[in-house]
């Protein structure tokens, strides 16, 4: 049984919106997963998910970073964009 994999998610050109749109849409989702858990872990377990908690910033910072460097990008661009998953087994 193999112990690592690898998955192409996001391998394309796309406008400036697109990929804006594309982005953005991954990191919420990213977002309303750790809310979500750590919604769960407080009702379950009366305490805030520590890893859901840490994360959530990161990934509004983020979000914001990404916002700025399309935003200032000329409208005629096509921006190539690669995004990769890697699953380790420990």
């Amino acid at each position: 049984m193999k112990t690592n994999e690898q998955f192409n998610l996001i391998n394309g050109e796309f406008s400036k919106e697109d990929a804006k749109e594309m982005l953005l849409k991954l990191i919420n989702s990213k977002i309303q997963f750790h809310q979500a858990k750590n919604f769960s872990t407080n009702e379950m377990l009366g305490q805030d998910d520590a890893n859901s908690i840490k994360r959530i910033p990161i990934l509004l910072d983020n979000s914001e970073k990404i916002s700025t460097f399309i935003n200032q990008l000329s409208d005629d661009v096509t921006l190539h964009i690669e995004g990769e998953v890697k699953i380790v087994v420990r």
